[in-house]
């Protein structure tokens, strides 16, 4: 009879006290691991957005600074860093590392018998540079004929030498693609990559390389400083003698996160500074 009474006891359930506590406990409980959930997906908000903004500007950073570093190639001493501004800057160089050699050269057709064609198209711009007597052109490529290794440029040339015509030129010729290149920065943030043909800045493509590029106080985040070969500042805007004497470029990027950080209510904020000496500037 006692093991019978025991049993009905403990069928009874809880009482309406026990169950008020159970269910007070489990509510903090779930509360407590609520908390943990939402103050972890904050923390993952604020590392994605961090991460976004970083990798958003170090991507711009690298791609600028590298090919300031090659203004100038493919061409005389000189000539790498066509204008700059505090928010932009020119250039101009063999970007695309397409060269090859002169075998011959008809000042007559503006033929040019070359060691390869390969990269070579018609519309683009080409530095002929001879290196037995320093005469260096700009022309621009009207045909290529792969077959017989020909590239025709057009009759009217642009000297960079003084003087320097297509006569002028004999075989070991240098032939380079030459690319303009701007990089500038809008109201909004966002930098934008200018790519054209030397001689021809109408056939120009834009091409979006950052956007939200914004520093603390949500002004544009890149700006430039320009600097001779004795380390005095050149004042921006650059006049075209004064982009002759660049010799180092600081390239300064400062980036705020897209989105405030959800827990302080502030952005965070990133700074990237270099010294970029142009190859052949």
């Amino acid at each position: 009879m006692e093991t019978t009474g025991l049993r009905d006891n403990s069928e009874n359930g809880f009482s309406f006290v026990e169950l008020l506590v159970s269910v007070a406990i489990m509510t903090v409980i779930l509360g407590a691991v609520v908390g943990v959930l939402q103050r972890g997906q904050m923390v993952f908000n604020n590392e994605r957005n961090v991460l976004d903004s970083v990798q958003n500007m170090r991507a711009a950073f690298d791609m600028i600074t590298r090919e300031i570093t090659m203004a100038g190639s493919g061409q005389i001493k000189g000539y790498g860093i066509v204008s700059g501004a505090g928010d932009s800057i020119t250039i101009r160089g063999n970007f695309q590392n397409v060269s090859t050699i002169a075998l011959s050269v008809s000042p007559t057709t503006g033929a040019i018998v070359v060691g390869s064609t390969g990269g070579f198209r018609a519309g683009q711009t080409v530095a002929l540079t001879d290196p037995n007597n320093g005469t260096s052109l700009w022309a621009t490529v009207t045909s290529v004929d792969a077959a017989t290794k020909t590239l025709v440029v057009s009759a009217s040339t642009t000297p960079i030498t003084s003087g320097a015509m297509l006569s002028m030129l004999g075989p070991g010729a240098m032939v380079d693609v030459i690319q303009r290149v701007r990089y500038s920065i809008a109201d909004n943030g966002t930098i934008t990559r200018t790519e054209s043909p030397e001689l021809d800045t109408n056939d120009a493509l834009d091409s979006v390389l950052a956007e939200n590029v914004l520093d603390a106080n949500g002004a544009p985040g890149l700006s430039f400083d320009f600097y001779d070969s004795n380390g005095a500042s050149i004042s921006a805007p650059l006049t075209s003698v004064a982009a002759s004497n660049v010799s180092l470029v600081t390239v300064n990027l400062n980036v705020r996160t897209k989105e405030r950080d959800v827990q302080t209510g502030s952005y965070r904020n990133f700074s990237l500074s270099t010294d970029v000496r142009p190859r052949n500037q």
